[in-house]
């Protein structure tokens, strides 16, 4: 017996005429003939056409690019200056935001990758957040400094939140004849629009987003903070901690002392020191504004005599006080009006943990301990507010 692939050619010829032909070509010879005569291949012969060279971008191009298709210039000029983009620093100004944003706010609109969950992308990092501040009171004014590596990941990192914030803005509900709030998972030009609106804290959806960059010259008030990171009144003044809080009193304002001496006894009954370090008590010292804008701090001695000033201060106070009492009430009113404004405190710490935990612990608490002596007047505790300076 012969195999099929041993037969003679002539009997495998006829055998492929031989083939019978369906039902449905059987019963439409017509269409079958239509179908075969259109499903005849086309050849079409091909132009001999050398590659074309790949075309080179410019850093005046990689501008308007996206941060994923930028690619490096092959002339040696234009090499030389994308180098130099490349490693010059810029900062981006965001202004009339929130005064309670922490470093997380920013930090998680930072563009991610595309295949794997929660991986930052270089382009768009941000190496430091620079808040501003009251000189007076130390309080956040709603002005924030962005500082990236290079003017590309500045430019990254703009052009991502601008998108969020145009995006939050047209989704969220703004009144009962809006419609339905996204629901997880709801993709939209392929960002989720409900993880978006949740990660979205800088402003209101209802306000609009400036985000812009900062280029020189720059003004008076934002170029000592561009240099020092921050005003240098308060990041470069002597005795500086690495994790400082700021205190303020609501009500009866206490001596400097007063405040040391019940962080003192409240360390020493939990038996752990609120500092982080050794030493038990947490150092304290009283914020003196600058006279100028721009000035450094107070040098460790002013900053001792302002201490020493400040005790001699509290007991004079004390000795008014005392003087008061045979005053008549509308020469007490008068009095009252000329006081100072309440003072501002700098606590430092070694460790973050032990900044926050202090935070956690004595912010919105009456500033008192167990075993002081109640006011002879009856006045209240006062409340502290405790504010994390970064």
């Amino acid at each position: 017996m012969l195999l099929p692939a041993e037969l003679p050619k002539g009997e495998s010829r006829r055998k492929a005429k031989r083939r019978e032909p369906s039902l449905i070509e059987q019963l439409f010879p017509e269409e079958s003939r239509q179908h075969e005569a259109r499903g005849a291949p086309r050849e079409i012969p091909r132009l001999p056409l050398e590659p074309a060279p790949r075309p080179q971008r410019s850093v005046v191009d990689n501008v308007g690019a996206r941060p994923d298709d930028v690619r490096t210039p092959s002339h040696p000029s234009h090499a030389r200056a994308y180098e130099i983009a490349q490693s010059a620093t810029s900062y981006l100004l965001l202004r009339n935001a929130s005064k309670h944003l922490t470093i997380q706010d920013f930090r998680r609109l930072i563009p991610q990758g595309t295949h794997i969950e929660g991986w930052a992308l270089e382009q768009g990092d941000i190496v430091q957040i620079i808040p501003g501040r009251n000189l007076h009171t130390l309080e956040a004014n709603g002005l924030y400094i962005l500082k990236f590596s290079s003017p590309i990941s500045a430019f990254a990192y703009q052009g991502h939140v601008t998108r969020i914030a145009k995006l939050v803005a047209e989704q969220t509900p703004t009144s009962l004849y809006s419609g339905i709030s996204p629901q997880p998972g709801y993709i939209l030009d392929g960002m989720d629009v409900h993880a978006a609106i949740e990660a979205y804290t800088l402003k209101p959806a209802t306000q609009r987003l400036t985000l812009r960059q900062l280029k020189p010259p720059l003004s008076r008030a934002i170029a000592p903070q561009v240099r020092f990171g921050g005003h240098p009144a308060l990041t470069q003044r002597p005795g500086k901690m690495p994790f400082e809080l700021r205190l303020t009193l609501d009500g009866p304002q206490l001596a400097m002392r007063r405040i040391r001496h019940v962080i003192y006894e409240s360390g020493r009954a939990r038996a752990l020191s609120w500092s982080g370090g050794e030493e038990m008590n947490v150092p304290i010292s009283e914020w003196v504004p600058p006279k100028r804008y721009g000035e450094l701090g107070a040098s460790g001695e002013e900053v001792a005599a302002s201490e020493v000033k400040e005790d001699e201060r509290a007991e004079e106070m004390e000795d008014v006080d005392e003087e008061m009492e045979h005053k008549s009430e509308q020469h007490k009113t008068a009095e009252l009006k000329r006081r100072k404004p309440h003072p501002v405190f700098i606590l430092g710490f070694h460790t973050e943990h032990a900044a926050q935990s202090f935070k956690r612990y004595w912010h919105r608490r009456p500033m008192e301990w167990e075993g002081d002596h109640a006011d002879e007047e009856g006045d209240l505790p006062p409340i502290a507010n405790v504010d994390l300076l970064w």
